[in-house]
């Protein structure tokens, strides 16, 4: 997929329970924001979206169905985007980069794109999701399925291995204190 054709989404919000009810975007990196870092990652693309509670840079999206998680978050991008598709990241995982939004979107294609990190787990978030998504995660939604990952047995999905290539640490997300003490950890190395 051409890269003009694909915008960013970043998913914010959650009621982030094992962190206490802390906005985990807020959280700090090297001084900046988990927020900013993937706000940076993705700031090249045509099109910026956020979608959830908190304050970004990016163009704020209304939710049709919220409080149904990233599928909502993800449903609601889809739904106003002038691009063919979107990169959908959550604010959580600030070791993304503008270097691996660029290389899921190369290989992207129709449906969804997904990368699988080197211990064989799928990321539906780091992903690259199209268009041709939207009516199917709106029937899920109507229906009542909010999991992710239902959906990849409901529309064509491309996985991309992240092994080997330089990749492997970029879906590390922070869901509780001592994620966070680890994430800092793997940084100073």
């Amino acid at each position: 997929m051409r890269i003009e054709d694909c915008g960013g989404l970043i998913l914010g919000g959650g009621k982030s329970r094992r962190m206490g009810g802390i906005d985990k975007g807020c959280l700090l990196l090297d001084g900046k924001s988990f927020l900013q870092w993937v706000e940076e990652a993705m700031d090249f693309l045509p099109e910026k979206l956020y979608a959830g509670t908190g304050k970004s840079s990016f163009r704020s999206v209304y939710e049709e169905f919220a409080g149904c998680g990233p599928l909502g978050g993800i449903y609601a991008g889809l739904s106003v985007t002038g691009c063919d598709a979107l990169f959908a990241a959550a604010c959580d995982t600030p070791l993304i980069t503008e270097a691996f939004v660029r290389f899921m979107m190369e290989r992207a294609g129709e449906g969804l794109t997904i990368s699988q990190t080197p211990d064989g787990r799928l990321q539906p978030l780091g992903a690259v999701y199209h268009r041709d998504c939207l009516p199917v995660i709106r029937q899920m939604l109507q229906n009542g399925e909010r999991r992710l990952m239902g959906l990849l047995e409901r529309v064509p999905v491309r996985v991309i291995p992240l092994a080997g290539t330089g990749f492997e640490t970029v879906h590390f997300n922070v869901n509780a204190p001592e994620d966070l003490v680890l994430l800092q950890k793997m940084v100073q190395v």
